[in-house]
């Protein structure tokens, strides 16, 4: 309890909203879109005369509170021109309503000039490679872009690049940083074993804002994996991390419930009573034992939430009031990845598999699932590499890194295979 009342805390904070308002104040909010009208999840908006900055959501919303007076905004993200808007104090005092102006902002998606390339008619092709620079990490941004994580020359560098290779900006960073992060926000954040940074693109410069440490990332961000126009879903674990448990969070009334859970207790009970029966070691049991795989995620305007040990899919409204369950059963494939790849779109649901069999060591395969039915749909079989890792897909790609040789020494490359 104590760490979701932290969580509610923050969750405040990032919202913008005032705890303790003052007279002078007034709230500046609004909304972030596309020119299809689609709210712009992790716009960094900033007025650089109070100097106070906001994130908005995933539906685009955003909310400051700032001082009475002239507000210069810009608004910022990886994948749209930056946009800026200013307003007088005569325009703000004719447009306050409440002590509170509203803005509806649309960003212009950047569309950059492509190179001329030769067209290749390889299904599998190098998506980044310098033969100077090893990747540690990546993350997918936009439509075109990767947001790398580079070690060159005992330097760690974030570089963001687009589909051709032309570098759109790059950062050095501190060598304690090993690991990118996009939350559910579609926000991106680098991280070391000891602290948390939010990474922005400001008028094309990568940039950090917002630190806090590791511990306050893990229970605020980490915890958060679906978010909704009036509900925050957030993972907690229990006994040991052998239980799953999801809550839910009204963002009005900030009160938490029980969602979902994928253990029940007539189960634990059994498993407890069979541990006491067949006299097997509490230790190797609850403290070394992995806690089961499930997964609640957002599809289009459904949440699915993937129960494995209970071999079923259900699904809900975006309110979280069920559904419907489906059985499943692709999971009871002996070499079932133990993973559930999710598209950039949030439109298509991958299972990942691994041969390890002597003819077929570490071929990949990730066989598509209709969350709808429960039912298989085809397979893609990752043809060129084995073992490979972090495997994303975005449009009808599917990227991941894989391990190759340069100068006698292994390095991480990114590569890109068509889905046909």
């Amino acid at each position: 309890m104590k760490t979701l009342l932290k969580f509610l805390l923050c969750l405040a904070i990032c919202a913008g909203i005032a705890v303790a308002a003052d007279a002078q104040n007034i709230r500046v909010a609004g909304k972030v879109t596309a020119a299809n009208g689609t709210g712009i999840a992790g716009v960094h908006i900033f007025d650089s005369i109070a100097n106070i900055g906001a994130t908005s959501d995933i539906n685009g919303v955003f909310s400051l509170n700032i001082p009475k007076k002239a507000i210069k905004l810009r608004f910022s993200h990886i994948a749209f021109e930056t946009k800026y808007l200013s307003l007088t104090e005569k325009r703000l005092a004719d447009t306050i309503v409440a002590n509170t102006i509203w803005l509806e902002v649309e960003l212009t998606q950047k569309i950059k000039e492509l190179a001329v390339v030769e067209i290749s008619d390889a299904k599998v092709e190098i998506a980044y490679k310098n033969a100077k620079q090893w990747i540690l990490d990546y993350e997918l941004s936009g439509t075109d872009e990767f947001l790398l994580l580079l070690l060159e020359k005992n330097k760690k560098y974030l570089q963001l690049v687009n589909s051709n290779h032309e570098k759109i900006s790059q950062i050095e960073v501190n060598k304690d940083y090993n690991k990118l992060y996009k939350s559910c926000y579609g926000t991106f954040h680098l991280l070391s074993k000891d602290s948390a940074c939010q990474v922005f693109l400001i008028d094309e410069k990568l940039q950090f804002l917002y630190r806090y440490s590791r511990n306050d990332f893990d229970q605020m961000m980490e915890q958060i994996v679906v978010v909704t126009d009036n509900y925050s879903y957030i993972k907690n674990y229990a006994r040991h991390k052998q239980w799953v448990l999801y809550n839910k969070i009204d963002k009005r009334s900030k009160e938490i419930t029980p969602f979902v859970e994928n253990c029940e207790e007539k189960d634990i009970r059994f498993r407890e009573d069979w541990i006491a029966e067949h006299g097997i070691d509490f230790f190797y049991v609850h403290v070394l034992a992995k806690p089961p795989y499930s997964l609640l995620e957002k599809l289009n305007d459904t949440l699915y939430f993937f129960d494995h040990l209970n071999s079923k899919i259900a699904a809900y409204d975006l309110d979280g009031n069920y559904i419907k369950e489906v059985p499943i059963n692709y999971h009871n494939n002996k070499n079932w990845g133990n993973e559930i790849i999710i598209n950039e779109e949030k439109t298509r649901c991958f299972a990942k598999f691994i041969c390890n069999e002597f003819t077929c060591h570490g071929e990949t395969s990730l066989i598509e699932i209709n969350p709808n039915t429960g039912q298989t749909m085809g397979r893609y079989v990752l043809e060129t590499h084995a073992f490979p890792t972090k495997i994303k897909v975005r449009g009808n790609e599917i990227h991941y890194l894989s391990k190759d040789y340069f100068e006698g020494e292994e390095k991480y490359f990114l590569w890109r295979q068509r889905m046909e």
